[in-house]
C-alpha cells in the first residue's frame, strides 16, 4: 500500500549527549515508583439505578512520569513520523527485549515517540510501559550510546576555530 505522506526524517542531530543526561536521570526515580502507583486509574461509581459508570478513560499518572514525558518532549525524543505504520518493529523489540542491544538512536526515538503518542489513544499506554520496564530498557540503551554521541559531537567539533573578525 502507498504512503499518503512523505514521512519526516527523524532528527537525530538533534539529541545532543546532554539530552541523553537528562532522559537517563529518570532510571533511578523509575525503579524506585512501586508500580501500583504509576498509573492510578479513576474508580467507577455505581448510580442509584445500578448502572456502574467509568471513572475515566485515561489514568492519573504518577509526578515523576509526567515529568519523564515532559522531558522526552523537551529533549526531542518525541519526533513526528508514522509511528501507527512502525508498530510491529516496536513490538519485535517489546517481545525480544534482547533486540535492545543493537538499538540505534534513531530507533530509540521511535520507540520513545510510539510510546508517547499511543498512550493519547490507548490511555494508560504508556504507563503500561514504564510498569513493565520498557521504558526503562530504552533509557539504558541510550545511556549506552551516550558516549559514542558524545565522541562523535567532540570529533565534529575539533579543528572548528572561530575566526575574529
Amino acid at each position: 500500500m502507498p504512503k499518503l505522506r512523505d514521512e519526516a526524517p527523524i532528527k537525530v542531530d538533534l539529541i545532543l549527549p546532554e539530552c541523553i543526561d537528562k532522559v537517563v536521570s529518570f532510571i533511578p526515580v523509575l525503579s524506585s515508583i512501586p508500580a501500583k502507583d504509576i498509573a492510578c486509574w479513576p474508580e467507577a461509581k455505581e448510580r442509584d439505578d445500578g448502572v456502574l459508570v467509568l471513572g475515566g478513560l485515561e489514568p492519573s499518572y504518577h509526578p515523576s512520569v509526567i515529568a519523564l514525558r515532559q522531558s522526552f518532549n523537551e529533549n526531542h525524543f518525541v519526533q513526528p513520523f508514522d509511528w501507527v505504520d512502525w508498530q510491529p518493529t516496536a513490538e519485535k523489540m517489546f517481545t525480544h527485549p534482547n533486540r535492545m542491544s543493537k538499538a540505534t538512536l534513531k530507533t530509540c526515538i521511535k520507540l520513545i515517540t510510539l510510546h508517547v503518542r499511543k498512550d493519547r489513544f490507548v490511555g494508560g499506554h504508556f504507563g503500561e510501559m514504564v510498569r513493565c520496564g520498557h521504558i526503562t530498557a530504552i533509557l539504558r540503551r541510550l545511556a549506552e550510546l551516550r558516549e559514542p554521541l558524545a565522541q562523535m559531537a567532540s570529533d565534529r567539533n575539533e579543528g572548528f576555530h572561530e575566526v575574529e573578525g
